[in-house]
């Protein structure tokens, strides 16, 4: 099991907690790179955003299957974004609560390292504490450290949000 990260934009940040997503499991993403990345069934993809230079965590999946257009529609209903032509669809039980403000600490941050052509890399920052917006984009592969980061501040934020 291999773990990566996706990049969603503002807008669509924006436009998912407009329709009333917070706090739903993240079922479904869309994009054009998986299969190029080499993402497989099985993979993690935890879905990420970058506003101000902060990073955000908004939720992750385990890949259960590859979808078409068409194919998730039937799933998801017809809210699905159509400007992909890779639908992932969770792992029945996988896919953690979305939560748009979900940031990651700048210590946790500066840890993450990805697969790169030249080794491992860290993310590329603007100034001491701001990371570069486009540190994140498209599709990237997370060393196995770095995603056991994320999968502890997930863990450690479903702990907050489920105490009594």
């Amino acid at each position: 099991m291999a773990s990566f990260t996706q990049y969603w934009e503002v807008r669509s940040c924006l436009n998912e907690s407009d329709k009333g997503n917070e706090n739903k499991p993240l079922e479904h993403t869309a994009g054009d790179l998986f299969k190029k990345r080499g993402v497989a069934p099985g993979d993690r993809v935890y879905i990420v955003n970058i506003d101000r230079g902060i990073l955000y965590l908004i939720g992750r999946l385990e890949v259960d299957k590859f979808v078409s257009f068409a194919e998730a529609q039937k799933l998801l209903g017809p809210d699905v974004w159509e400007d992909a032509s890779e639908h992932l669809i969770a792992k029945p039980g996988s896919a953690t609560p979305m939560h748009f403000a979900r940031d990651v600490p700048l210590e946790i941050t500066k840890q993450l390292l990805f697969h790169g052509v030249k080794g491992f890399q860290p993310l590329k920052f603007v100034g001491e504490d701001m990371l570069d917006r486009q540190a994140l984009r498209g599709v990237r592969r997370l060393t196995e450290p770095s995603a056991h980061l994320l999968e502890k501040l997930l863990r450690e934020d479903d702990r907050k949000t489920t105490k009594p």
